[in-house]
């Protein structure tokens, strides 16, 4: 772990990582060298759904939209995207389980 991850740092001319690390620290470093990495390339937010860590990153969001800036606030719901409507349809119990969770 310790080998690729200082194969990218050196590549960037980024001092190697000591190998003293606790299992925690190094997780939140491959999670920082990923961010950094794949910036821009749209992968964040599923990260962060998969690592369960929204609430403590995404305390707000901010959308724009025709110019109007809208201030949402993150609620647990987000981290699973809703049942589609063709699921629902040929299961209308989906809808009742669904609305459980918040959708």
């Amino acid at each position: 772990m310790y080998d690729a991850l200082d194969l990218i740092r050196d590549r960037a001319g980024m001092p190697k990582i000591a190998r003293t690390q606790t299992k925690e620290s190094l997780r939140e470093i491959i999670r920082n060298e990923r961010r950094i990495e794949l910036a821009l390339e749209g992968v964040r937010k599923a990260d962060i759904r998969r690592w369960n860590i929204a609430p403590s990153v995404m305390h707000t969001i901010y959308d724009i939209t025709n110019g109007l800036v809208q201030t949402r606030v993150w609620e647990n719901k987000f981290i699973r995207f809703p049942y589609p409507q063709t699921a629902i349809d040929y299961n209308p119990l989906l809808q009742a389980a669904q609305t459980e969770k918040g959708y």
